[in-house]
């Protein structure tokens, strides 16, 4: 079963998470999300995951564990299979260095500390 995980950073507060996480994945622009360095975080998953197979899609491999990335400039949403949750919490870790929170669509909530 796989377990999905979407980050971006907000600016104003906005509590209609489903229809943020939506616009976002649909490729529009929402006006108060800010703009993250896709690049600098791409980087930063390979240098963390460097151990990990990883194909041109982002797609990275790891035995019977493996993700793949989603990023824009706006939203980085990852698809994750037979993680632990050291695995997962790394990825959390690195979102947080840039400002993202975690939003679970599945609970329709954000961890945004708030």
């Amino acid at each position: 079963m796989g377990k999905e995980l979407a980050f971006w950073k907000q600016n104003s507060i906005s509590n209609n998470y489903s229809e943020i996480y939506d616009t976002l994945l649909s490729g529009q622009h929402v006006e108060f999300i800010d703009t993250i360095p896709s690049d600098d975080i791409r980087k930063r998953i390979s240098s963390e995951f460097k151990d990990w197979v990883c194909n041109n899609n982002f797609q990275y491999e790891n035995g019977k564990a493996a993700f793949d990335v989603f990023i824009t400039d706006q939203i980085v949403r990852f698809d994750c299979y037979s993680l632990t949750y050291g695995e997962l919490n790394k990825i959390i870790d690195i979102m947080l260095e840039y400002g993202c929170f975690l939003y679970d669509p599945d609970l329709n909530v954000r961890f945004d500390g708030k």
